[in-house]
């Protein structure tokens, strides 16, 4: 086996190459006595600061040109490889995804934060969400495909059965028009699938869902050069039964006004609410990179893709001595730089585009136990 395969693969089942909470069925340390535990948190928003999400939209507003995005990306894993088996695991895992306009979140944070309209403004709304929750369990193994000792090709595979606890998967869209500078009317259509009701106050009983997602992998390499393919959740599904759906329009009545004189709204809601039995197609991620190998350092470039959005990066891993490892890595689509240790059966990484109100940053952690 080439050794760049053992250099590329060290520290957790979670290989951080990028900054998704991508899955590696190939890696997987074969000693019965392990137990390998990997977290990660990933929050990105290109249109506000973090601080906003926690603070009514009070944060840093970042204009854009073009359409916002924003990632959610929670992922738990603690498991262990059984001899005939593979590897056999816990994860718990809470993704979203949401798409907008910019004239979206604009509007969104000039009536959060009290700001003036300018009078005759138009506004081109639309907002997309798909997320869900999920505890599972994992199974993947491994094949070696072919080697000679300095060409080998590896395969990995994983299935994983889940337990949706939570679902989101719907859109907002319309128009809103700036009719005084405290004042704006707006016409939304929306359809809605979900267990939570984050367009409007509507409470409902909690439901369920059972499924299941696939892995797949495969690891060229040859002397000092490796290609990596990963591709998650590729047949993914959580299969709802009575999950809340609406098909709603949303009007600007019911208008009253704060202290400052700024307009606030109970709109007239008009439509459809009912229960369904739903199949969630949950959003396949991949992950393409390649790494050199120099001396014991490591070279490596690649990219994430989900829901259309490629996020490219690039790292170099340094070998400090025999227990200590460090890598540095930028992400290019938010702009994050990242700093990952490595120290003996520890690891722990920490991404940001700034120590100062950043709008992207992702903690991780990894152990290996050995008993």
């Amino acid at each position: 086996m080439p050794a760049i395969i053992a250099g590329i693969f060290t520290g957790s089942v979670l290989l951080n190459g990028g900054i998704l909470s991508i899955y590696d069925p190939l890696f997987m340390p074969k000693d019965q006595k392990n137990l390998n535990l990997h977290s990660q948190i990933l929050l990105t928003n290109d249109a506000f600061s973090l601080e906003a999400l926690f603070d009514n939209f009070h944060g840093k507003y970042i204009p854009a040109n073009s359409d916002n995005t924003a990632i959610g990306d929670i992922r738990v894993d603690v498991g262990s490889y059984i001899e005939g088996w593979g590897y056999i695991g816990y994860s718990y895992r809470k993704e979203a995804v949401i798409k907008s306009t910019s004239d979206s979140m604009k509007l969104l944070y000039q009536v959060s934060n009290d700001l003036d309209l300018f009078t005759g403004e138009h506004y081109d709304a639309f907002i997309s969400l798909k997320g869900f929750e999920t505890h599972g369990i994992e199974f993947s193994s491994t094949y070696p495909l072919y080697s000679d000792g300095i060409f080998d090709i590896q395969i990995g595979y994983g299935i994983e059965l889940m337990i949706g606890t939570e679902g989101q998967n719907g859109y907002v869209t319309g128009y809103a028009s700036a009719v005084s500078r405290t004042e704006y009317d707006f016409n939304l259509n929306s359809r809605y699938y979900y267990t939570q009701n984050y367009l409007y106050d509507y409470d409902v009983d909690y439901t369920s869902a059972y499924g299941f997602s696939t892995q797949l992998a495969m690891l060229l390499t040859y002397d000092n050069v490796a290609l990596r393919i990963i591709g998650n959740d590729l047949l993914g599904k959580l299969y709802w039964k009575n999950i809340p759906y609406s098909e709603v329009n949303l009007v600007s009545e019911n208008k009253s006004y704060d202290e400052n004189g700024y307009a606030e709204y109970s709109p007239a809601i008009s439509g459809l609410e009912s229960k369904r039995s739903y199949i969630q197609r949950l959003m396949s991620k991949w992950r393409f990179d390649a790494s050199y190998e120099i001396d014991e350092d490591f070279v490596q470039v690649g990219f994430d893709y989900i829901e259309d959005m490629t996020l490219p990066y690039i790292s170099y891993r340094h070998k400090i001595n025999n227990s200590l490892m460090a890598k540095l890595s930028y992400e290019h689509f938010f702009g994050m730089f990242g700093l990952d240790l490595m120290y003996e059966h520890y690891r722990i990484e920490i991404c940001t585009n700034g120590f100062i109100d950043p709008s992207a940053a992702k903690v991780s952690f990894g152990y290996l136990y050995r008993y």
